[in-house]
């Protein structure tokens, strides 16, 4: 029995030390722990019911790919969005990371309801997540120990962690874009430096992805670029004409694959001014996080002892062993530095730096795990070996804590987490029903709805204004998100450009005269003190906080002329009843306006300040109005 059992192990180990091996095991096992740990988060029976995720940025990512749906089915991937900002540019210059399911939904039946689409997306995006790190593994010919320990460590990060903030918060492309971003860079790496032999198909796939990986998230391409530079400059020996020429072919046809929304962001105004969101700077940014303090999410534990492993492993390893473990260290730090100290530079602070801290820690992540295999794989000296054993109860304690963490992670109860209290899945919060329902009742076409949106989420725990709009079916002054085309928007005490205690009640009645409000519904105390200022405006109905107003002027779309709005949907806003030679809509006029039939269309700009409106010369009784790509 001793002997057969010696016998099985010394099988197995010898199976988890080879390079080549078969992928299908180990993924399979990864596929049913995630599985798993989601069932118990985002359950398979709701998948497919009504219910909408209805927590911070998810239900802003719903009305984008409401919006791009709706134009897709025209051919288009952008056009006029007459719900917001009294109508602007949507489609793909406005969404960063939603455009998969977009896309997808091309392929699915109208039926298909945009709330289901993107729980599924959802759900395969967390379980591809670890899946990836597989690849990563193969593309480094790690063995088999190594690269199912880099599968465990990610299935704990994605759980455990910043990295699960981001995505049961709404940021799920771009979490996968940082698990993929490691396989994709070290599969890049791995054909630049491959044999001549079948290297331009090897090429036109890795090009090919890389373009699929920029349509998931613009930021991508930046993970695998460090990456690569990474492996770069510890194996600076590969660096030659070919690899350089096979490195630019690979981005080249990656961004020949994304010409048709990067062109469209040539023609859109940047939809974010002097956002806050992840650009704060400091040594504090980055130590929190480094030494697990700050509370959840930043405060995890799991990452100074995947600090401590991976620095550890530079001294336990072998000269070989460390070629490969150091650029995936150098790589790691490299993102830590940036997410910490990259937003110094406005330039770079668009880039929303902060949110790299979580990749660097799943890159130290995956040479933390290398580490772990190379220690357990013994053949360490005297020295080496007690640096070794302690990098192993170092890692054995991370491992079962994590673990744990884990498991109260997924389960219900009252104590604290880094995510969200499962089931993710739940009916929409009062406020919002109140909101939907009141609003629904006792508003019209005929007017726009001033609303102000709020960073702290006070409507529901969510960004509900895109949904909201597009659920009542009327138009919103302001942005679906805070911060977003400021000088239209309210959010949080702004407004029409500047702080709301600065604004003028003259400007603030112009405003409302020339976007066509009827409503507002207000949170904040300064927009609440104006309010209270203005005699036409009278309270009708308040919810925990929300004040919901009605603005007492007569309401009309039509600035100048006659005519009458009959509908209006995404790129499409008909006009009937038009007479006159001109007639000047309370719509924002954006270049690649026209009408069908077609009649000229001009911007009207009168010094006021604000956006020019539309003015269609000699317009025919019926028209649509529509932009052309």
């Amino acid at each position: 029995m001793v002997t057969f059992v010696g016998r099985l192990t010394s099988q197995l180990w010898a199976l988890a030390t080879r390079r080549q091996w078969s992928v299908m095991p180990l993924a399979l096992a990864v596929v049913l722990l995630q599985f798993g740990l989601l069932e118990m988060t985002l359950p398979l029976s709701e998948l497919f019911s009504g219910k909408p995720l209805f927590h911070i940025d998810h239900p802003y990512h719903l009305y984008q790919i409401e919006q791009g749906r709706a134009l897709l089915k025209q051919g288009l991937l952008t056009g006029y969005d007459p719900y917001f900002v009294g109508g602007n540019l949507g489609g793909v210059t406005s969404n960063a990371s939603s455009r998969v399911p977009v896309l997808v939904s091309a392929l699915l039946p109208d039926t298909v309801p945009t709330e289901v689409l993107y729980k599924v997306y959802v759900f395969v995006c967390a379980l591809l997540a670890p899946l990836a790190l597989i690849g990563m593994g193969r593309a480094l010919r790690w063995p088999l120990l190594h690269t199912a320990l880099a599968a465990v460590v990610g299935v704990l990060l994605f759980w455990v962690g910043e990295l699960r903030w981001y995505f049961m918060a709404g940021m799920v492309s771009y979490v996968l874009g940082c698990y993929v971003g490691l396989a994709y860079g070290a599969w890049v790496w791995s054909v630049c430096a491959a044999a001549q032999q079948g290297i331009t198909w090897r090429i036109l796939a890795a090009g090919v992805s890389g373009g699929l990986g920029l349509w998931l998230h613009p930021l991508f391409g930046l993970l695998p670029a460090v990456l690569f530079l990474a492996l770069l400059v510890v194996d600076r020996q590969r660096l030659s004409l070919p690899m350089t020429g096979r490195a630019l072919a690979i981005v080249v046809i990656a961004v020949a694959l994304n010409l048709p929304w990067l062109l469209s962001m040539g023609t859109a105004e940047p939809h974010f001014i002097g956002h806050p969101y992840q650009r704060a700077v400091g040594i504090d940014v980055l130590l929190q996080p480094l030494l697990g303090i700050g509370g959840s999410p930043v405060g995890s534990f799991l990452n100074p002892a995947i600090c401590a492993v991976a620095l550890i492993g530079l001294v336990v390893v072998d000269r070989t062993g460390r070629a490969r473990l150091l650029p995936l260290v150098i790589a790691g730090w490299s993102l830590l530095l940036f997410g910490a100290f990259g937003a110094t530079s406005e330039r770079l602070a668009s880039l929303q730096p902060n949110r790299f801290i979580a990749a660097g820690f799943l890159t130290l992540g995956m040479a933390a795990a290398f580490v772990i295999g190379q220690c357990a794989l013994g053949g360490h000296s005297a020295r080496q070996r007690i640096a070794a054993m302690v990098t192993l109860v170092i890692a054995v304690f991370a491992l079962a804590f994590g673990a744990r963490e884990v498991v109260r992670e997924v389960s219900p109860g009252k104590h604290a987490r880094y995510g969200k209290l499962p089931a993710e899945v739940l009916n929409q919060p009062a406020s919002y029903t109140f909101l939907a329902s009141w609003l629904a009742e006792n508003t019209s076409p005929d007017g726009r709805i001033l609303f102000e949106t709020s960073m702290a989420r006070v409507h529901g725990g969510a960004h509900v204004a895109g949904i909201l709009a597009k659920q009542i079916g009327r138009e919103f002054i302001g942005s679906p998100y805070p911060y977003s085309l400021p000088d239209v928007s309210f959010w949080d005490g702004h407004g029409f450009g500047g702080k709301i205690d600065g604004l003028s009640e003259e400007r603030f009645l112009a405003g409302l005269e020339r976007y066509n409000v009827g409503w507002i519904v207000a949170h904040s105390a300064p927009l609440k003190r104006l309010l209270s200022r203005i005699p036409i405006v009278e309270p009708v109905a308040q919810y925990e906080g929300i004040e919901v107003y009605r603005v007492r002027r007569s309401l009309s779309y039509v600035a100048e002329g006659a005519a009458r709005i009959e509908s209006r949907e995404f790129n499409r806003v008909v006009v009937s009843d038009a007479a006159g030679e001109r007639v000047t809509l309370r719509y924002n006029w954006v270049p690649g306006l026209a009408t069908e039939p077609p009649a000229q269309v001009v911007p009207a700009a009168d010094g006021s300040g604000f956006r020019p409106l539309v003015t269609v010369i000699d317009p025919p009784p019926r028209f649509t109005l529509k932009h052309e790509n």
